[in-house]
C-alpha cells in the first residue's frame, strides 16, 4: 500500500476538477445570485474592511462591512479556497487506503474542505453550522482511525462483519458529532457551551495526540527495538501549534487582523490543519506499522 505517483495525480486531478467546478459555478452566477445578509459579528478579518476593525467602531460600520460583500458570491476568497488543501489531503487518503475507518476520515476531509468552503463563501449562520458539524466530523473519524490503529484491530477489507459495524460507529459518531454542532448554542451547563466550537477544537486536538502517545508506547512494546518517529511528532506539534496560533489571531483587535493583507491568517490555518491531519495519519501509520503517504517508509 505505498504512495504512488498515480495516487497523487488521482488527488491532483479531483481536487483541481472540484476548483474548477465551483469556479465556472461562480462565474454563471455573477450577477444573478445573492446570498443575502451576512452574519455579524464575525469572528474572522478577512471580509471587515481595515476601518472597522478597531473594537471601538465595530457595531457602527456593520453596514460598510455587509454592503461591502453583499454582491460577491465568494465573500472571504483566501478563506475559501484554502479549504481545497482539506480536500486534496481527503482525497490522497482516499486514494491510498481502501480500510473503513481510513475512508470515513479521507470522506469527513472532503466534507470539511466543502461544508467550510460553502461558509467562508456565504457568511451564512446556516453554513457556519455546517462547517462546525465537519470540523466535529473530522475530529470523531481521526480519533477513531487513531484507536484502532493504536490498539492494532483495524479490519481487513475481507471481514464484512467487521466493515458492517466500524461503519455503524463511524455514521454514529458523525452524527453526534454533527448534532452537537448544530446545537452548541442551545446547550448550556452552568452557563458554559460545552459544544462551542474553540472547546470541541481544542479537545479534538487533544484526543488525537493522546491516541497518538497510546499507540506510540504500544507499538514499542510490541516490537522492541522500534525507534520512535520522533521527528514526525514534533512536525506534528510545530504545525498544529502554528496553526492555532494563527487562528487565535486573526480576530479583531489582534496581531493577525489585516483585512486588506494578500495572505489571510485564517486561510493559513485551514492549509496548515491540513497538513496536520496528513502527518497525523503518518504517525497512525508508523504504529501499525504500514507506510504512510508523506513517509512510505514501513516500520518493523
Amino acid at each position: 500500500m505505498s504512495m504512488s505517483r498515480g495516487s497523487w495525480l488521482r488527488a491532483t486531478a479531483f481536487t483541481f476538477s472540484l476548483a474548477l467546478a465551483v469556479a465556472l459555478a461562480v462565474s454563471f452566477a455573477t450577477g444573478r445570485f445573492a446570498w443575502g445578509p451576512p452574519e455579524f459579528p464575525k469572528a474572522q478579518c478577512e471580509a471587515l474592511t481595515a476601518a472597522s476593525v478597531s473594537p471601538a467602531v465595530k457595531n457602527a460600520l456593520t453596514v460598510v462591512y455587509q454592503e461591502r460583500v453583499a454582491a460577491a458570491i465568494i465573500r472571504e476568497p483566501q478563506d475559501t479556497w484554502s479549504n481545497l488543501a482539506f480536500v486534496f489531503v481527503g482525497a490522497l487518503i482516499w486514494v491510498h487506503d481502501r480500510r473503513v475507518f481510513a475512508r470515513l476520515f479521507a470522506a469527513a476531509l472532503v466534507g470539511l474542505g466543502i461544508g467550510s468552503g460553502l461558509y467562508h463563501a456565504s457568511l451564512l449562520p446556516s453554513w457556519r453550522s455546517l462547517d462546525v458539524a465537519t470540523m466535529g466530523w473530522v475530529s470523531f473519524a481521526l480519533c477513531c482511525h487513531g484507536y484502532v490503529a493504536g490498539s492494532g484491530t483495524l479490519p481487513d477489507a475481507e471481514q464484512k462483519r467487521t466493515r458492517v459495524r466500524d461503519l455503524a460507529i463511524g455514521f454514529i459518531g458523525g452524527a453526534l458529532a454533527m448534532t452537537a454542532a448544530f446545537f452548541r448554542n442551545d446547550v448550556r451547563i452552568a452557563g458554559v457551551k460545552p459544544f462551542d466550537s474553540t472547546y470541541t477544537t481544542i479537545l479534538g486536538i487533544a484526543a488525537v495526540f493522546a491516541l497518538a502517545v497510546v499507540g506510540l508506547l504500544r507499538a514499542v512494546k510490541a516490537r522492541p527495538g522500534l525507534r520512535l518517529p520522533l521527528a514526525r511528532v514534533g512536525l506534528l506539534v510545530a504545525v498544529v501549534g502554528a496553526a492555532v496560533f494563527c487562528q487565535l489571531n486573526d480576530r479583531v483587535g489582534r496581531c493577525f487582523c489585516a483585512p486588506e493583507s494578500p495572505v489571510q491568517a485564517h486561510a493559513v490555518w485551514h492549509v496548515l490543519m491540513a497538513a496536520a491531519t496528513a502527518l497525523a495519519y503518518d504517525v497512525f501509520a508508523f504504529v501499525e506499522g504500514r507506510p504512510g503517504m508523506l513517509s512510505p517508509g514501513t516500520a518493523q
